[in-house]
This record gives C-alpha cells, structure tokens and sequence, in this order.
C-alpha cells in the first residue's frame, strides 16, 4: 500500500500522487494503453514502484533502479518528468527508512543498498540536471576536491559512473545518440528535458532532506556512503548552486521547526533565558549536521557561496509545496551564519566585495533577515585577516553599510515607542500594543509586523554592536562611532525609562546594550547624560533583579572614567543637607530627596571596585553624619543611611572606615533600644506606638501631620530602619574578625562572650515603679541587646514558635526585604541569642569567606531594588 502522507515532511507527496501528472493514481488508470511506448504506459511505472516499495524485494531494488537509469535515454513525449520524480521520491523513502536504523539494524538489507540507492539518485539527478560537457568537466574537478585512496575508487566520478551505465544497458544506437550529444556542448537541450530539469529542481528539497538524513546517520560516516553523496551534491552544488542552497534552506528551516516543538516555548522562560535566545541566531544539532554536510562539499569558495546566497535572497528558486511560512531568506542566512562561523578565516578576506553587496540588498529585507545580517557582518569584521581594510574605499563601503544596517534594527528596536508631545520628540513605550498573533494581522501592517521584533532587535544590537563599532571603526574615527550610538539611543533610552513589569523584557535587553557600549570610553559622551539622569530618576531601583548586573556595570564606568561624576553625586548629597532644595517642595518631598539620594550614593559605591572611593570617605561620612544630625528622627533617611553603613563595610577596607565605627555603633544602638521600648509596649494603639517607635524625642511623631508623613508611612519606614540596623549587626555577626577587626570591640555590647556568667533577674514592663515581674533575663553587670531583645520576644510571642530561616550551605536568616512587625525579626533574635557569643563562626576559613561574601552581596544587591508599578509609569 501508498505510505501516508504524515510520514513525509511538509511540502513533499508520496510517490503514488506523482505517478501520474495531472491524473489519478487509483488502479483503474494502472492498466495497457494501445499504441503507447512502454515508458508512457502507466503499468511501467506501477511496476517500478511497486517493486521498490516492497520491503521484501529490497535485494531486487538495484535491479529495478539500473533498468530506469539504463532507459533515460529512451522516455520520450512527457514520461521522464513523471518517472524521473516519481522514482526519486521513492528512493527518497528507502532511504528515510533505513537512514532511521542502526548498523545492527540493517542486518537484513544487502550489504550495498544504501550506496545503490543513492547511486541511482544521482543518475537520475544529474541526468536531468547536468549537461555532458559539465559531467565531463566535473571528472577531473571532483578528484582534485576529493582524493581517492584505491584504485577502484580512483576509476569512479560521476561522469564515468553515468555513461558505463548508459552505454552497458542501452542499444548502439542509443549510445552513439548519446555520445553524439556529448559532442553537441552547444545543442539547445529539448523541451522535454527542460521541463524534467525544473521538476527535479523544484523538487531537490526533498532530496536533500532524505541524503541530509543519511549523513546524520551512522551510514554518512561509511566510506564509500559519504563519498556517493560527495559524488552526488557537488556537480548540483557547482552548476546549480542556487536551487541547492534553496534546498538545504528549506531543510535548514524544517529542522529547526521541528526542534522548536521539542523546547521551551519563548514566554516560559526566563528573563535571561528570553535574552539569550534572542541576542543570536539559533541552531539544533540537526541543523549544524547541515552545516558540516556543506562544509564537506569543497567545490565552492566562500565567495562564491556569498553570490549564490545573493541570489537566493533576492530572487529565490521555485520550491514545489514549501513548508508552511517558509522564510527562505532568513533560513539561508543564518545556514551561511553558522557556516561562515566554521570556515577558516582566510577564506573571509575574498569575500567582501560580496558580503558587501549581500548587505546592500539586505537593508530591505525584513527584520529577522536583518538581524542575521548584523551578526554576518560582525562575524566578518571580528575574523577577517584583512581588518582593518588597508583600501580606503573598503573602509568607507565598511562604515556606510554599518551605520546603514544599525540604523535600520535601531527603527526596528524603537518600533514599540511614540511620540508623547507635538513640538519636540519625546518618545515614550506605548501602552496599547496588541499582540500580534495571526499572519494576516503581521502581513497587513508594516509597524506591527516591526513591533512583534522590537525585543529581538534590541537583544541583536545588545550582542553584537558594541565589538563591532569598536573594529569596524579606527582609532581616528571614534566621533562616528558617537554618532551612531547618539542616533541609536533616542530609541533606546525611552525603554529605559518605563518600569512596568510589561516592559521587562525590553528594559533587560536596552541595559545589556548600554553595558557593553559603556565598556568602551570613547562612547561615554553619547551617553553620560542619560544614565545619570536615570540613576537620579525617582523609579531607578524599580527594576528586576536579572537587570542589576548591567546596571552596576554601567555606574562603575559612568564614575570612573572621570571624577567629575562622582563629585557632581556628592554635591547633589551636599546640596540637600543645606535644605537649599526647591522652596516650592514640601517638607515631606524634601525628606524623600535625601533619602533618594543616599540610596544611590549608597549603590555606585556598591557598583565601584575596592577601595575605589576611599579618597572620599572623609566627605561621605560628613554627609552621613550630617543626615543623621539633621535628620535624626525621619526613618527613610536612617534606613539609607544604614545601608550606606554596610555597603561601605564591604567595599572599604579597615583602616579606611575606622572613624566611621562610632557612628555606626550609636545609631545601632539607638534601634535596638526603641525596639526594646516597642517590645515592653502591650499597646496596640498605632499614634501610641510611634511615639515609642521615636525614642526619648516625641517632637517628630507630635509633628507627624505637618510633616506631611501618614501613620502608616512612618509604621513601614521605621520598620526598614529596624531591618536595615538588624542586617548591619548580622553582618559582623557572619564576617570574620579579619575583616571587621573594629566591630570586635563592640561585639560584646550586642551579643555578648563566651565567657558571660548568666543570673536570672526580674526586668519590668517598661516603669521602674512596677513590680510585676514580665521576664527574666540572663546578665551579668551587662546584659547584651540581643538577649534582651530575645527575651522580650519570648515573652510577647510566647504561642509562637520561632522560625530558623537559615538554609543548609547557607550564612545569613535576613534575607528578605521587608518586616510587617517586630515578630518577623523573632526567629532571628532568638537564634542570634543562642548562637552568636561564640566568636568562633561560620567564615572561618578562605572558601567560607568568599561563600559569605557573595552571599552578602546577593541579599545586598535585592535591598537596592524597589517594587514595579502593574501600570505604566507617568511620561
């Protein structure tokens, strides 16, 4: 019986539907017709088919294929077409079978099957496609690219291979009339073998397929296997090198259709993982077999194969039935992509006057051909010998296309922006993309259909540009280089500046692009300006934690390519102790500023390399000091100040922060009283509790309202001071006396010794006057604040257990970003109670040091971050 068409891939039909042009195939038709020859008779094709789809006679096949190739000559008035296609699709079947089987699992077909197989293909094949003179010329070309070890061998060509079997099977008739043909080079070839021509042409998709399935197999690393399909694909290589490359982009692009079903879709992922399958092309083990087959095939240098691929880009070869969405361009691109990645550098330097043209006619391609232009070009320019071009015309044919290409995925990457005012441009994402889901949708627009490739082109430039501007353009010609990213940042940076969880995939890739760019100095002036006005923007630390890494790159180089910066940080710090800020701010704006302020002065310390900034720590301390003084009850301003504290801990050395450690152990310990004062409290009111949570001065919660602060903005800022002073003390807690060798003096102050003699004393609720007995708690003449504190929890959250929030491998419990209570800090002060007098702790030894560091920095870089608004940001 016929096979099932699901058996076949798309765009290929089953022998038995080409049996018959433009007829059935149902065995009505399958009977003599009077007064036809034998080759126009349907019964003779029914024959041939039927014999090679029988399993059972597979040792009969060659028999079967050498009477059709022995009889070319003879099809005449329309039969070779339909012969031709017909016996190759079947062969094409054989040997999609067993190319499926292990050599074990071949055991029952005969020894030479494959190689008769494909041996017959190739007759067939190059009987339609080739001229004698080309299989002639062929002989001696193919024994030049492919050396024969054996005399046998060295007796067998395609040229030869053909006419000893023409000429033992057919008539002498016959044979003179062939080798009259061969002596015609000129003679028009007939009508009918033009069409046969252009049908195997049409159809040579599916004959690459099936021989790219045998050199995946264990038969393509057979000798004499992988040299017939040498035998086979150079001459169709050489002398029609477009339909071929056609043919294998069409293999290149099912295979990997096929590949997309076996992964992840692209919304699954992660944010990183979205990135990494967008910045490059990308290619299964299926699809890079491709490659390595035409690597194998030498008959073509690499310029040649540029041109080849020119035309097919440009005017791409009839396919019969193509695969649903063919994008035969792109699907050749990215083959050459990977290919030009293979090939050995030298072979790139002749090849630029038609990489050069490809990339000329490229620019109207649309947008995912682009992109695999741009990674053509800077593959080119990263392995080419010959850079940088001694020719001054190369150059600026270099630069013009460069610039020309970058400036077309820049219109791509901006496609999702619009204009938000009428007189300046102002560009803002918009807010009503709508998903392009259906072809019709994407065909009938030209933005949408650029929008749906906004991220991809964003994550190729992201990749890609920054190397490439660098080689591309000399050390005398970097003011071109600020053109472009200047022009390219107008679509950039207004994804930068939107923080919605929406926009995440855009932000991620536009902070990877000004990364990379921000490693090379000479960029700096095109976008200095921008980063700084982002880092001081109110929504900065609204992003995702994916994104950071970018970001602490871009500030070190922002700071420390000139000390300008840094100081221009300083004095906005500076400026608003003096309260000189704008006198139409309200009190409460004005304590957000500074705040703001601290945090990111608190950030590109953290972004900056050891001791980087200790030449300004007399000034940064000033400046804390001075919010602390000036600002000592406002909580938002204590908590950044707390985490400048520990971000100074960890990027200045000891001797450089030793006058900072007074200041420190006073604000921690002037928290840790107000969190004892909050834990003596039964009540619950909320104006009762800020009063306490305030310390000794009642001033700034009594001036609360006018201050502008609600009840419940001073509840969750103080309790960020809370968490921010309990991080600061866990800090010194994990870190080993080498590396905090002052905090050691004041150890015993906050968790006590080893050498502490416990007693049990009454403590009272708060009042002296009191008697009732609330506690007892273990002193000696001084009893440590942690104890104390964890006692007053065991009290006050006595039905509650506390919680050990330190996983194993692990050094640090305070690893979220927010409390709700002082009951969120239990498990904690309870087990820093018990634990922590013993100065003999975890990062004892190099491996745990440098575990606990990065372990710190990880909860360190999340304390930066801020939630992202659901909705769009305000423009």
């Amino acid at each position: 019986g016929a096979p099932s068409r699901k058996e076949y891939p798309s765009g290929n039909i089953p022998p038995p539907r080409l049996s018959i042009i433009g007829g059935d195939s149902s065995a009505t038709n399958v009977k003599y017709l009077p007064n036809c020859l034998i080759s126009q008779q349907p019964m003779f094709l029914a024959a041939v088919l039927s014999a090679l789809q029988n399993e059972q006679l597979r040792h009969l096949h060659r028999n079967w294929t050498d009477l059709v190739t022995a009889s070319l000559n003879c099809f005449s008035c329309g039969s070779l077409t339909n012969i031709v296609i017909s016996v190759v699709h079947q062969l094409c079947h054989n040997i999609d079978r067993i190319a499926k089987l292990s050599l074990k699992e071949q055991s029952g077909f005969p020894p030479d099957y494959v190689v008769s197989q494909l041996e017959a293909i190739t007759i067939l094949c190059h009987y339609c496609l080739l001229d004698n003179t080309q299989q002639t010329t062929l002989s001696h070309l193919f024994n030049q690219a492919y050396p024969q070890t054996s005399v046998s061998a060295q007796s067998s060509n395609t040229g030869q291979l053909l006419n000893s079997i023409v000429h033992s099977f057919l008539s002498t008739a016959a044979a003179a009339a062939a080798t009259s043909q061969t002596t015609e080079a000129q003679a028009p070839r007939n009508p009918q073998l033009l069409a046969a021509r252009n049908a195997v042409l049409s159809h040579l998709s599916r004959i690459v397929t099936s021989v790219a399935a045998v050199w995946d197999s264990e038969l393509g690393q057979v000798r004499p296997v992988k040299q017939q399909l040498m035998e086979f694909l150079s001459p169709v290589s050489l002398h029609h090198g477009v339909n071929f490359l056609a043919a294998v982009a069409v293999t290149w692009q099912e295979r990997g259709e096929a590949h997309a079903k076996r992964i992840k879709p692209l919304s699954t992922l992660s944010i990183t993982e979205q990135y990494l399958r967008n910045s490059s092309p990308q290619a299964c083990a299926e699809q890079l077999s491709l490659v390595t087959l035409v690597s194998s095939i030498r008959v073509m240098p690499m310029d040649s194969f540029v041109q080849t691929l020119h035309q097919v880009v440009r005017n791409p070869p009839p396919i019969h039935r193509p695969p649903v969405h063919l994008t035969i361009e792109v699907s050749a691109l990215e083959l050459f992509y990977f290919y030009m990645k293979s090939a050995p550098a030298p072979q790139l330097g002749d090849s630029w006057s038609s990489l050069l043209a490809l990339l000329r006619d490229g620019l109207s391609l649309t947008p995912p051909a682009q992109f695999v232009l741009l990674m053509l070009l800077n593959e080119f320019v990263q392995r080419c010998p010959q850079m940088p071009f001694p020719d001054k015309k190369d150059v600026r044919d270099l630069h013009d296309v460069t610039a020309r290409l970058v400036d077309s995925l820049s219109n791509v990457a901006g496609s999702c922006l619009e204009q938000t005012t009428w007189l300046r441009r102002n560009l803002a994402v918009k807010e009503d993309i709508s998903p392009l889901t259906s072809e019709g949708s994407v065909r009938d627009s030209i933005g949408g259909q650029q929008q749906q490739y906004a991220v991809q082109a964003q994550s190729i430039l992201a990749a890609t540009l920054a190397n490439l501007l660098d080689v591309a353009y000399g050390s005398q010609e970097k003011d071109k280089v600020v053109n472009i990213i200047t022009t390219l940042l107008y679509n950039i940076t207004p994804y930068l500046k939107n923080h919605t969880a929406r926009n995440v995939p855009s932000f991620y890739a536009c902070s990877s692009l000004l990364a990379s760019l921000s490693g090379y100095q000479y960029t700096r002036k095109a976008w200095r300006k921008d980063m700084l006005d982002l880092l001081l923007d109110n929504s900065f630390f609204q992003l995702d934690i994916s994104c950071l890494c970018f970001w602490k790159q871009i500030m070190d180089s922002l700071m420390t390519y000139d000390n300008t910066t840094f100081r221009e940080l300083m004095s906005r710090v500076s400026l608003t102790q003096t309260g000189s800020l704008n006198i139409f701010t309200s009190r409460e704006q004005e304590y957000e500023q500074r705040s703001m302020l601290l945090k990111r002065l608190a950030f590109v310390i953290f972004c900056s390399e050891f001791d980087q900034y200790h030449k300004y720590m007399p000034e940064i301390q000033e400046q804390l000091a001075n919010s602390l003084r000036l600002l000592s009850m406002v909580p938002s301003v204590q908590a950044a100040v707390f985490l400048c504290f520990r971000v100074l801990l960890l990027r200045m050395s000891a001797d450089h922060v030793t006058s900072l450690w007074p200041i420190i152990i006073a604000e921690m310990v002037h928290v840790f009283l107000a969190m004892e004062q909050e834990l003596k409290s039964d009540s619950e009111d909320l104006s009762q509790q800020m009063r306490l949570l305030s310390g000794m001065d009642v001033s700034w919660s009594s001036n609360s309202s006018s201050n502008g602060f609600s009840s419940q903005n001073q509840v969750t800022h103080w309790r960020s001071v809370q968490l921010e002073a309990s991080k600061l003390l866990e800090l010194g807690c994990v870190l080993p006396a080498t590396n905090l060798p002052h905090f050691q003096m004041y150890r015993w102050a906050f968790v006590g010794t080893e050498f502490d003699v416990h007693e049990d004393v009454p403590i009272m609720n708060g009042n002296s006057d009191e008697q009732t007995t609330t506690a007892t708690l273990p002193t000696t003449v001084y009893v440590p604040h942690i104890r104390r504190i964890g006692r007053l929890m065991d009290m006050k959250y006595a039905v509650h257990s506390p919680i050990n929030n330190v996983k194993r491998g692990r050094h640090l419990m305070l690893t979220f970003q927010q409390i709700n209570s002082l009951q969120d800090l239990y498990g904690f002060f309870s087990t820093l109670s018990v634990n922590c007098p013993n100065p003999h702790n975890h990062a004892d030894i190099d491996k745990e040091v440098a575990s606990c560091l990065a372990e710190i920095e990880e909860v360190l870089a999340k304390d930066f971050l801020e939630k992202m608004p659901t909705s769009t940001t305000p423009r």
